[in-house]
């Protein structure tokens, strides 16, 4: 089985000019771990993730010689852009089950985006995997 038959095609993403306060809404709204970052061609140009947002929503409770330089850039950023992970960890639409569940645990991932050329055209989380794969033990 192939990502593509499993992905979650209706992905919530922003802009990269989204304002900060608009992604903190929308973490407030949706259950998700990331949000893929995108620009006017639906390219993927980044991801931000609760991990992001938690150091920009709890900075002001860390003492400042923890700071590092990336959290007070991100601290100041307006925009997605500003505060994005560039060059997030992608899988290809052709890829298997196995090929993005691999990924998933090398690097510690609960979800991946899935590119066609460098367009984002879907989402794969490692519980859609585990439900696959369980629907499947449970027919044989």
């Amino acid at each position: 089985m192939t990502i593509d038959e499993l992905m979650t095609r209706e992905v919530v993403k922003i802009y990269e000019n989204t304002p900060v306060e608009e992604i903190l809404s929308l973490y407030g709204k949706y259950p998700y771990h990331i949000l893929p970052v995108v620009n006017d061609k639906n390219e993927l140009v980044g991801i931000i993730d609760l991990d992001i947002v938690l150091e920009i929503l709890l900075l002001c409770l860390v003492p400042r010689e923890k700071h590092t330089l990336i959290t007070a850039i991100r601290s100041l950023g307006e925009t997605a852009k500003e505060i994005m992970i560039t060059h997030p960890i992608t899988i290809s639409l052709n890829a298997t089950l196995k090929d993005a569940s691999d990924l998933m645990m090398k690097y510690r991932l609960d979800r991946i985006c899935i590119i066609e050329g460098n367009r984002l055209v879907g989402i794969v989380s490692k519980r859609d995997i585990v439900e696959e794969i369980c629907r499947r033990k449970t027919k044989s």
